[in-house]
């Protein structure tokens, strides 16, 4: 999902940008991986506020808001298991 990107532009024009449009910087300097090649969404239904997934570069990893409304890494960066694909029905 790269919502976030398209999210960006349309709010910034409107002079509000979602908080979790600051995720895919954030990531890209923690993750080691270009900004164009993070995809960010929600873990759970809370909303721009709560915990998001970033993932890229065969990597993910887990961002909250702290007390200062600063992204922060919550849990170790995880490898993205590239031998898992998922399940195609062929019929």
């Amino acid at each position: 999902m790269r919502l976030v990107p398209f999210l960006t532009a349309a709010l910034a024009a409107s002079g509000c940008a979602p908080r979790a449009a600051r995720i895919p910087a954030k990531a890209a300097e923690d993750m080691q991986c270009p900004k164009d090649q993070i995809s960010v969404m929600e873990v759970e239904s809370q909303g721009d506020s709560g915990p998001h997934w970033a993932m890229g570069c065969g990597k993910k990893v887990v961002y909250e808001l702290d007390s200062r409304g600063e992204w922060v890494v919550n849990a170790p960066i995880l490898k993205d298991p590239q031998h898992i694909k998922p399940q195609v029905d062929d019929r």
